[in-house]
């Protein structure tokens, strides 16, 4: 009875060992579409313009804000919002863009407040997550195409 308990255990054992291979290696070629459906996200955001990454309008185009620094992109947020905004927005409007790649929405909101508080000269808190830009502060961007 023992032989038969023993065999049976091994026969299960084989079978989920057969089973684990089949599996990773199916996993292995998710993973390899995944990647390439990725690239090819990727590559049409940045050439063609993807609809779900077109600007509102009066937005900077997201392909602008990628290249600018956290403090130019907020501002020209700012100015296409009429000068006032949420920080929650201003994150979420570069997280999209490419800009902001923290694992975390919250590491993004806490390095873009930071980002504001270093420039008093630029931008003003004016109430509980929202920041307006100091109209006194001249444009830094020629242009946003």
């Amino acid at each position: 009875m023992e032989n038969t308990v023993l065999l049976s255990a091994r026969h299960d054992r084989d079978v989920l060992l057969e089973r684990r291979t089949a599996l990773v290696t199916e996993l292995k070629a998710v993973e390899s579409e995944i990647s390439k459906i990725e690239g090819f996200i990727e590559m049409y955001d940045r050439y063609a313009g993807s609809p779900v990454s077109a600007p509102a309008e009066g937005q900077p185009p997201l392909a602008n804000l990628r290249s600018m620094t956290i403090a130019d992109g907020c501002e020209a947020i700012l100015r296409a919002h009429g000068g006032k905004m949420r920080t929650s927005e201003m994150v979420r409007i570069l997280e999209r863009a490419g800009k902001l790649k923290g694992e975390t929405h919250r590491g993004n909101y806490a390095s873009v407040v930071q980002t504001l508080q270093r420039f008093p000269d630029r931008f003003s808190k004016v109430g509980v997550g929202e920041w307006t830009l100091l109209t006194d502060s001249p444009p830094r961007l020629l242009a946003l195409r």
